[in-house]
């Protein structure tokens, strides 16, 4: 999952945007909220203390690498190196927030229709 920055936001306002997203899916049964104190520092590490429009963030799960959190600030052809969050409720909180598996709405529906028509 890649979110693209399209206005200028300060590191813990894009936070607390995705953890209102995470939080009703971390209180389902089975899952829990302890990784997000990694996943925030992750996430402020990449920012380098600004979210600029423009600014990527890319949320990846390979089998071999697990979940790891990278980013393109604007105006850069590289990723930073990825952060890896080892936290399998988070690596699910994000998935399920932009592809919507649990009955709680997806915030891209049409993300979602895009990834199951590829797979």
């Amino acid at each position: 999952v890649s979110l693209k920055m399209v206005y200028p936001l300060k590191p813990q306002q894009l936070i607390d945007a995705l953890n209102d997203s995470f939080k009703p899916r971390l209180a389902l049964p089975g899952r829990s909220s302890e990784g997000m104190q990694s996943f925030e520092e992750a996430m402020i590490q990449l920012a380098e203390g600004t979210c600029e429009a423009g600014d990527e963030y890319h949320f990846i799960y390979t089998p071999d690498g697990g979940f790891t959190v990278s980013a393109k600030k604007k105006g850069s052809d590289a990723l930073t190196a990825p952060i890896k969050v080892d936290n399998a409720d988070i690596q699910f909180a994000i998935f399920d927030t932009y592809l919507g598996a649990n009955g709680i709405d997806a915030v891209s529906p049409s993300m979602k229709d895009d990834v199951l028509k590829h797979l």
